[in-house]
């Protein structure tokens, strides 16, 4: 089983004022656009941040992003 990556997002932080999973989302967003998918056809998400604040890490702020941006 193979994965193909067909777009990649970057949110600036000095442009978004947020915290890690608003910057991180608004990245899957512009991702998701470029790529013009549907957010529930999406299989597998690739967050290459690090991060690690009040006790949440990686993997766990990526299915917070999973979340936000309304994939399964």
């Amino acid at each position: 089983m193979g994965i193909v990556i067909e777009s990649v997002g970057i949110a600036k932080p000095w442009l978004l004022k947020g915290k890690t999973v608003n910057l991180s989302s608004k990245a899957a967003t512009i991702c998701i656009k470029k790529a013009n998918v549907d957010p529930c056809s999406i299989d597998i998400i690739i967050n290459s941040s690090v991060y690690k604040h009040k006790h949440i890490g990686e993997p766990a702020l990526a299915s917070m992003i999973q979340k936000e941006i309304g994939a399964n």
